[in-house]
C-alpha cells in the first residue's frame, strides 16, 4: 500500500500515536506498545530514518518526518475506514479493530480509496437512511 515494508508500517503508526499524545516517541515506549525489545525498535528506527520517514538519533526521541506523517495519517484513515465498515456490517468491535489492523497493511490502495468514498457517502446519508436500517435489521435477524 505504501512502498514501505509491511512489517515497518505498524511501527510508523505507533510513533504517530505517541507523537499525537506527547509530541514525540521514545524507543522504550515504542518497544512497550509493540511488545518487542528495544534493540528491535532501534533497528526499525534506523530503517525508517534511512527511508526518510522519521527523524531519529540514538538515545533521543523520534518524530515523524513530513513524509512519515503523511503516510501515518493515510494508514490511520485506512484503519478508521475499515473499522467503521466492519462495525457497519455487524462485526464485533474487538474483531473489527483486529481485522482493520491487519487488512490496512495488505489492501490495495484502490480498495481503500473506494471503501473510503463509500464510507463518506454512507455517513453523509446519516444513520436514519432507510436502507441502512433495513440492512442492520437484516443482519441482526441472522444472528
Amino acid at each position: 500500500m505504501t512502498g514501505l515494508s509491511k512489517s515497518l508500517e505498524p511501527y510508523l503508526e505507533t510513533i504517530y500515536e505517541l507523537q499525537m499524545q506527547s509530541g514525540s516517541a521514545s524507543v522504550t515506549d515504542i518497544a512497550k506498545i509493540r511488545g518487542v525489545r528495544s534493540p528491535s525498535v532501534t533497528y526499525v528506527l534506523q530503517k525508517l530514518s534511512e527511508a526518510g520517514f522519521v527523524h531519529y538519533e540514538p538515545y533521543k526521541s523520534v518524530v515523524l518526518s513530513r513524509k512519515g506523517l503523511k503516510l501515518a495519517e493515510k494508514l490511520e484513515k485506512a484503519h478508521e475506514t475499515l473499522r467503521w465498515f466492519f462495525r457497519l456490517i455487524g462485526i464485533d468491535s474487538q474483531i473489527a479493530e483486529a481485522d482493520a489492523c491487519e487488512i490496512e497493511h495488505i489492501a490495495h490502495p484502490e480498495t481503500i480509496e473506494k471503501l473510503t468514498r463509500f464510507a463518506d457517502y454512507v455517513k453523509s446519508a446519516g444513520d436514519e437512511a432507510p436502507w441502512i436500517r433495513e440492512f442492520q435489521a437484516a443482519i441482526s435477524d441472522s444472528k
